[in-house]
């Protein structure tokens, strides 16, 4: 356990990763994983590896925890070691359904549409597990389309589990769903497993050397990626992939340069350079300010492509000054 431990103050071990979903986001842009041991450039997740798994999981995370206390808290060890355990036990494929329940009931988001978000992604996921043979289906999947599919509804989660398997199978079937992109619009693509990926209970991911990423992720700079709902109006899948494609500026003609090369225009300027480092400080403040530049270019670029969208935000604009009254 102490070995364990070293190792995961050292970063040889991964644990759960920052709880703050989009902190964590951005650390797995860089092709970091949670509950993984790090060779060289490449994490191999451990969690499927019991007993060994939980023993390494429980001092990652035990070492990230007492990380952020002070020292002359001893109390906080029993605290450490009881959330870590925790937080092992729910992360194991038999529990997880249970967890995520009681997560779905317990943690409601204060706002009615990330509740029904959160909802909906349960929804899903407990859909996936009702397929005949899921997990073998899910890893055959993985084997044949490494692209990580976007989904909205139950039917679409379904098939988001096995259309990979459908497109080898069958040639003149073509899945028309979106990949899924990650905060700089580049396709989530999944690298396999150790061994023969559709039977490995190993998964890999290797670090991608991004200096843009990196750079984000070691400023804990918190970005949000595209909301599906504009202005009141709820997207669906494709207008979403639209919507992130322009973020990124592709082919966004409000931006001179694609949203990548912003960032790092940026991070080798000499004013970024001689800024203060951590989430409150210059850094991330300059690159969140170019996020959201990006943002709001995408949402005009999208609202003038997407004429249907305009005229639905329009009028839930005028019905919402009709309910308060203004003329």
């Amino acid at each position: 356990m102490m070995v364990a431990a070293d190792l995961a103050m050292s970063g040889r071990i991964t644990g759960r990763g920052p709880a703050d979903r989009d902190l964590l986001r951005a650390k797995m842009m860089t092709g970091w994983r949670p509950y993984s041991i790090k060779f060289g450039d490449t994490y191999y997740q451990y969690g499927r590896l019991d007993p060994i798994g939980i023993t390494l999981g429980m001092a990652a995370d035990l070492s990230n925890i007492l990380g952020q206390v002070e020292e002359h808290h001893a109390s906080s060890i029993a605290s450490a070691a009881a959330v870590s355990l925790a937080q092992n036990v729910i992360n194991k494929n038999y529990l997880l359904g249970l967890s995520n329940a009681i997560d779905v009931i317990v943690n409601q988001p204060a706002d009615p549409e990330d509740s029904f978000r959160k909802l909906g992604r349960w929804g899903v996921k407990m859909s996936q597990t009702a397929l005949p043979f899921s997990a073998g289906l899910g890893s055959l999947d993985r084997y044949y389309k490494p692209e990580v599919s976007a989904y909205e509804t139950l039917m679409e989660g379904m098939l988001a589990h096995v259309d990979g398997i459908f497109e080898h199978y069958i040639p003149s079937y073509s899945s028309s769903l979106p990949t899924q992109r990650n905060l700089l619009g580049d396709k989530i693509v999944l690298e396999g497993g150790l061994g023969p990926d559709y039977m490995s209970p190993v998964y890999i991911s290797s670090d991608k050397k991004d200096p843009v990423a990196d750079e984000v992720d070691n400023q804990r700079v918190r970005v949000k990626m595209p909301s599906r709902i504009m202005d009141g109006v709820r997207l669906n899948i494709y207008e979403q992939d639209e919507y992130i494609r322009l973020y990124s500026g592709e082919n966004n003609p409000y931006v001179t340069r694609p949203l990548r090369e912003a960032l790092r225009e940026e991070m080798n300027s000499r004013e970024y350079k001689s800024g203060t480092n951590g989430p409150d400080g210059t850094k991330a403040q300059r690159l969140k300010s170019i996020f959201e530049f990006y943002r709001a270019a995408g949402k005009k670029a999208f609202i003038e492509r997407t004429p249907k969208i305009a005229v639905q935000i329009e009028v839930l604009r005028e019905k919402q000054m009709q309910e308060l009254g203004v003329e």
